[in-house]
């Protein structure tokens, strides 16, 4: 496992799954997403087995959908 901060946007090196049910911007921090333009370098900072588990859990139950949960503290589910 690297840090973000490892994550070169230069070097692709290997990636060892991307999932097909989800994309960078939806599992990483909008800010880093951007500063690091979306590089597929990216998925090197997640875990295979986090990522497999996440494919999967998709394709037997399908999407997610939102109950409107927001987190006071951290801002998560804020719409503005």
């Amino acid at each position: 496992m690297i840090s973000i901060d490892r994550a070169d946007t230069n070097q692709l090196g290997t990636v060892e799954y991307i999932p097909t049910h989800f994309k960078l911007n939806e599992l990483l921090p909008k800010s880093i997403h951007q500063a690091r333009r979306g590089s597929p370098a990216l998925w090197r900072v997640f875990d295979p087995r986090i990522l497999k588990a996440a494919d999967v859990l998709r394709e037997r139950y399908g999407a997610m959908v939102s109950s409107g949960i927001f987190c006071p503290s951290c801002g998560l589910g804020r719409t503005r």
